[in-house]
This record gives structure tokens, C-alpha cells and sequence, in this order.
């Protein structure tokens, strides 16, 4: 078996030897696949980068004043100089805050729910209604699973306190007492499922419904929400055209035109209306 030595690089004449081809310059390359448009799109993501980050460096220092309270506020109990506190904190607009810049317009309103000390004041805290309104009484009626419905009851709803018979007794055959209402707020219920429900009723109602509630023969019914009031569309159908009777003739229909028809030409005298013939002359 032989093996085969390459031959060694042939020598030119005068014993130079074979140079290889020159290779291309780098910066030829770099300039032949340089993009401006990949250039631009950089510089404006660098640029927006940097904008974006000064913004949240910004908005993380920034703090806003809020109005914050300094003691707890009962229930209904109106808002005074002394319990509100101004205190700032990071701007977040998904956070619900009332501004300190609204202090004078806060003062006097009253509380929605009882307000805890340190709490951020929000707007669904206060509200600007007396509770409860002047004329009205607000009792707190102890309701359990069974004597209420299962929905959710909001605030302004109209209800109705219907009184209850008592364990053992025959359902009444007349229609039980009600009492009309106004839920203002509905308490969280407690550990064995009693929920107080905050109503408002009229000065006159209030004993006899507190009574009625100490006894727990009550239950509430929730009315229906008032129906919007619709106009009435009125009909409105074009005018009848009259029609003369086929017996009445142009002139009857015309008095200007009958009238002027009996009067007396200037020849002939008054007599011819009368149907009498005027003499010849000889």
C-alpha cells in the first residue's frame, strides 16, 4: 500500500514564494451591514428608557396631602375642626383619598359609618344628609337569616317591618301590621348570624317599632324599586274636512254670492224683486 506525499508549493522563478490574496478590510464590512434605521430605533428606546425611569424616580418622591382623622367618629356623628389632620403619603391614583385642599368642605358633614382613628377619609365615608333626617328617628332592627332576604341590601333601599306572629300561633287572617322604612346601614352580620339593619322611619314610628324589635317577631321585606314615570303619548289625528250636502246649491254655499244676486240692477226697480213686472212704457 503507498501512500501519497503532496508535492511541495511550486517555486516561481527566482525563488520567490506564493503570497496569499489580500484580504478585505474590516471597516469595509462593518460599513456595507451598518442599518440607520436600526441606529434610530435605539437611540429612541435609550431615550425612552431614560424618560421613563426619571418619572418613576419622580413619582415614588412625590407625596401628596390627605386628610386623615385624628379621633374615632361615631356613626352620624357630624364632622368637626378637631378630627380631621392633614398627612401626606405617595401618590397613588388608585388609592381613594380626600384631599387636604376640601378641609372647609368636609367640616359639618357626617359620618357614614363609624370612622376609626389614624383612617384615611374617603369620600364614601361622609355624607352630607343628617342621620338620621330631621322629622325621622333611626332604630337598629336585629335581623337573622330567616327574617331577611339573602341578597345583598344596600343603603336607600325601602323596606317594609312586617310584624310576625309568635311561636305556636295560626298566621293572622287580616294583613299583618307593616311598617315603611329606609335601610341607612347594614352591619356586618355577628358570630351567630344576626345582622343589625340601620332604618330610618318617622319620628311617630320609632317607639312601637323599637318594641317590636325587642320582641324578635319581625321580619323585612324589601320593596320594590319606584317605577319611572313615562309621558303618555297623545294621538293626534288630522282634521275631519266637512263636506256640504249634495242638495244645497253653489249659491247657498256662497252667502257673498246670493246676496249679490238679489240685489236690483239699476233698471229695473225694487218691484222685479218682488216677482211683479214692471209697466211698459207707451
Amino acid at each position: 500500500m503507498s501512500s501519497r506525499i503532496p508535492a511541495p508549493p511550486a517555486v516561481r522563478p527566482g525563488g520567490a514564494s506564493p503570497q496569499p490574496a489580500p484580504l478585505r478590510p474590516y471597516r469595509d464590512i462593518a460599513r456595507r451591514r451598518r442599518r440607520p434605521g436600526m441606529i434610530g430605533l435605539a437611540v429612541a428606546l435609550t431615550v425612552l428608557g431614560a424618560l421613563l425611569a426619571g418619572y418613576l424616580a419622580q413619582t415614588a418622591g412625590r407625596k401628596v396631602p390627605v386628610l386623615a382623622l385624628t379621633r374615632p367618629v361615631a356613626y352620624g356623628a357630624q364632622i368637626q375642626q378637631a378630627d380631621l389632620a392633614e398627612v401626606r403619603i405617595a401618590a397613588d391614583p388608585t388609592v381613594a383619598r380626600i384631599s387636604a385642599r376640601e378641609r372647609a368642605s368636609v367640616i359639618g358633614q357626617y359620618a357614614a359609618m363609624p370612622l376609626a382613628q389614624g383612617a384615611l377619609l374617603i369620600p364614601g365615608s361622609i355624607t352630607g344628609q343628617p342621620l338620621p333626617k330631621p322629622g325621622n328617628q333611626l332604630v337598629g332592627v336585629a335581623l337573622t337569616r330567616s327574617q331577611m332576604p339573602g341578597g345583598d341590601l344596600e343603603p336607600g333601599r325601602s323596606v317594609l317591618l312586617v310584624a310576625t306572629p309568635g311561636p305556636g300561633a295560626s298566621s293572622p287572617d287580616s294583613s299583618p301590621a307593616t311598617t315603611p322604612a329606609t335601610v341607612v346601614r347594614v352591619n356586618p352580620p355577628d358570630q351567630n348570624g344576626v345582622t343589625v339593619v340601620d332604618v330610618e322611619v318617622s319620628a311617630g314610628q320609632g317607639p312601637a317599632l323599637a318594641a317590636r324589635v325587642a320582641t324578635g317577631r319581625i321580619a323585612l321585606v324589601v320593596q320594590p324599586p319606584p317605577t319611572p314615570q313615562t309621558v303618555p303619548q297623545l294621538s293626534v289625528s288630522p282634521p275631519t274636512q266637512v263636506q256640504p250636502p249634495a242638495s244645497q246649491s253653489p249659491a247657498a254655499q256662497s252667502p257673498d254670492r246670493q246676496s249679490s244676486s238679489q240685489q236690483p240692477t239699476g233698471s229695473q226697480p225694487a218691484a222685479a224683486s218682488a216677482g211683479q213686472q214692471p209697466p211698459r212704457e207707451g
